[in-house]
């Protein structure tokens, strides 16, 4: 009965923990499943573009294209696009950041004065960055308002420079052929001849009339416009990433057009611009900005105002600027700009224009190629970012003193910038943007965080603090994209413009790679349900024949999952100290990998489970056979063989088995229910060949020995 009893609580608690391990099993797979597909499976990039952390330790890097300006030619997208089991093969093509001005309107006509004959407003501030942890303080900008007739100086070709008023003057001999206005007919020169300009040093100077019927008139090429309130702009330069795409395949592929609001850039008609001012006509190439900045960038600003009791001298710009300076000023409120209020009013104006007329809000005339960053690993595992040499040369142009830049461009830099304008050469683009909508990232098809794979054209990298020290510096916020172009982090492309105006805006460069301007191609394949074996196969047969065609890097993200890393950063040149942060790269194969973990986990726990079922049976059998010696040996005494003997232990020992497989078979699904694990009717019979499978081994030695006895 012992026996019975032994048996029967043996492969009872066999088949129920059979149970358990497989329902443990079909969770986790079922997370895996639900969870494993992300935007595209597989990425195609250039021959040579892996790093080498990236091949040894199966990862790919956040924004993985970026710093890659091309290497794949049309005819590789071709190749791929013909592989058999492809779903949509996306390209993507990184043309360059622009230093794009981001004005934020600030509105001080509650500030002026309207009994002062002449008063200066001095707008202090504070340029910030990194949470704050960067901060520089910028030249201040100037706001001259007087009561006195002003003459403004209009737009258009010729030796004479025509005023409002009806003067003309020689270019040359007004302000040095520089900019400024006639103040009751004498010249005043506010605008000083800069070089390499940049947020922090620029020098900006507005100039106002207030009328007697109190409305404002702001200078303006072509005519003073009036207005019943004075707004200045603070302007700042932001980089953009501009990247080229196939309208059609991005649609498929995460549902650009659901995500656009205006026109969509297959949509949008062939534009030229007209030829005002003397200007050439150029060519439209359509844009889509996205509707939201990722750079962590704003200004603290102090108002203050001073009145002046004699007119500004004449003559040269620094004793404008000194006369504004010395004047006592008395401190009015302080403000922090909206610079994300101040970037939807920009790209406003921008899809209002709609590439018409003429600025460099979003112009590509100075277009910058950034590379990518490199590492060092540490014994511990963690990462640290090579800092690159400041190259103040990428920022000046052979014909001009410079363009407008970041303040941060001398920051810390971890990337190399590399400065293919056309403008170098002193040409004007044959191309002009023409923002035609804007596009929203988070109206886009979204893909569970947990397979997460570097889908760069819409998402911002994330990096936290490492550690505490790192974590109460930021904030307990996530660090983001500075001003600075060859910064640690990347924003991702703000604007995307098609693949087939491509050709057009890269003749406008002096860019590489002009006839394989790709820098990748996303891959989903067709077919793909969860995380099968029948799916991971399609997967692999795909990504070898991209391989096999094209001789590409090919990298399977299906399955993947982020991967945090751990990434030291050095001080950077504005206050911002030494910073440990996480960021989440891609694991590649993690599906596979979890899988793999819990098969293996399942396999030994069914031999644990045998091993002790059968260990505890050989025990109890042992145990009945010892019980039994005097009879055994009775039987031996009458003649019975030891053959006989064996097979009778043996025999009853099955029949034990038997029984204790049916009481195991009727007892396993209640117990189950009861314990809230799931077992099949298949489990379940398992238990009745188990039971005397089981008792047969453990009875075999006990039996040999009965039958020597």
């Amino acid at each position: 009965m012992a026996l019975l009893v032994g048996v029967l609580t043996a492969t009872t608690g066999f088949t129920v923990l059979t149970g358990a391990t497989a329902t443990a099993r079909l969770e986790v797979t079922g997370t895996v499943d639900a969870n494993v597909r992300a935007a595209y499976d597989i990425l195609v990039r250039p021959k040579g573009s892996r790093l080498p952390l990236e091949d040894d330790r199966a990862l790919l890097r956040p924004n993985a294209v970026s710093g890659i300006y091309g290497g794949l030619t049309m005819d590789d997208w071709a190749k791929v696009r013909a592989v058999p089991g492809i779903d949509v093969a996306a390209p993507i093509a990184m043309a360059g950041s622009i230093n794009a001005g981001v004005a934020a309107p600030v509105d001080i006509t509650d500030l002026v004065d309207p009994t002062l004959d002449r008063q200066v407003f001095r707008v202090d501030r504070t340029l910030l960055a990194d949470r704050g942890l960067s901060r520089a303080p910028a030249t201040p900008i100037w706001v001259y308002v007087t009561k006195h007739e002003v003459s403004w100086p209009k737009l258009g070709g010729g030796a004479d420079l025509e005023f409002t008023g009806g003067q003309k003057i020689p270019f040359q001999q007004f302000c040095d052929g520089n900019i400024g206005i006639l103040e009751d007919g004498r010249q005043v020169c506010p605008f000083p001849e800069q070089g390499q300009i940049t947020d922090a040093t620029g020098q900006v100077v507005f100039l106002a009339r207030l009328r007697p019927d109190g409305r404002f008139e702001t200078g303006a090429w072509n005519g003073p416009p009036t207005g019943d309130r004075l707004v200045i702009s603070v302007t700042w330069r932001e980089p953009m990433l501009i990247a080229a795409v196939d309208p059609e395949s991005e649609d498929r592929l995460v549902g650009l057009r659901g995500a656009t609001q205006g026109t969509f850039l297959s949509d949008a008609p062939p534009r030229t611009t007209g030829t005002e001012g003397g200007m050439p006509s150029r060519k439209v190439v359509p844009v889509l900005a996205t509707s939201r900045r990722y750079a962590d960038t704003t200004a603290s600003i102090g108002l203050s105002r001073a009145r002046l009791d004699t007119p500004l001298p004449a003559g040269a710009p620094d004793g404008v600027l000194a006369a504004m300076a010395a004047a006592p000023a008395t401190h009015l409120r302080d403000a922090l700009l909206d610079t994300e209020a101040a970037y939807r009013h920009t790209t406003a104006v921008q899809v209002a224009r709609s590439g018409e007329g003429y600025g460099f809000a979003y112009s590509h005339e100075w277009l910058l190629q950034v590379g990518g960053v490199t590492y060092l690993q540490a014994p511990d595992g963690s990462l640290a970012a090579v800092p690159v040499p400041y190259d103040a040369q990428a920022y000046v142009l052979p014909h001009s003193f410079g363009f407008p830049a970041p303040w941060q461009i001398d920051d810390t830099s971890f990337r190399t910038v590399r400065n293919v304008s056309v403008r170098a050469d002193g040409d004007p683009t044959a191309t002009e943007f023409g923002v035609v909508g804007t596009f929203d990232p988070s109206r886009l098809t979204t893909f569970n965080p947990l397979s997460r794979v570097p889908m760069e054209t819409y998402e911002p990298p994330l990096v936290v603090g490492a550690d505490q020290h790192t974590r109460d510096l930021l904030g307990d916020r996530t660090l983001a994209p500075n001003g600075n172009p060859a910064g640690y982090l990347s924003s991702p492309p703000m604007l995307l413009t098609s693949i087939a105006d491509l050709p057009d805006l890269l003749s406008d460069t002096q860019g590489t790679n002009k006839d394989a301007p790709l820098s990748a191609i996303r891959v989903r394949v067709a077919g793909v349900h969860g995380f099968s074996d029948t799916s991971r196969e399609r997967v692999r047969l795909v990504a070898e024949e991209i391989s096999a065609r094209t001789g590409l890097d090919v990298d399977i993200t299906y399955g993947s999952s982020p991967a945090p890393q751990t990434v030291t950063l050095v001080a950077g040149k504005y206050q911002r100290p030494e910073l440990r942060v996480t960021e989440h790269w891609v694991k590649k194969g993690v599906a596979a990998s979890i899988i793999t973990a819990i098969d293996r986990k399942s396999a030994v726990l069914f031999v644990l489970v045998l091993v002790v079922c059968a260990l505890f049976l050989a025990n109890a059998v042992a145990a009945g056979v010892r019980d039994r010696r005097t009879e055994l040996a009775t039987l031996s005494a009458l003649g019975w063989p030891a053959h006989r003997i064996f097979a009778a232990v043996l025999g009853e020992v099955a029949a034990i088995g038997t029984v204790a497989g049916l009481g195991a078979l009727a007892l396993a699904g209640p117990l189950g229910a009861l314990l809230d694990v799931h077992t099949t009717w298949t489990q379940a019979l398992l238990a009745v060949p188990t039971a005397v499978v089981l008792s047969l081994i453990a009875g075999l030695i006990p039996a040999l020995g009965a039958a020597r006895s």
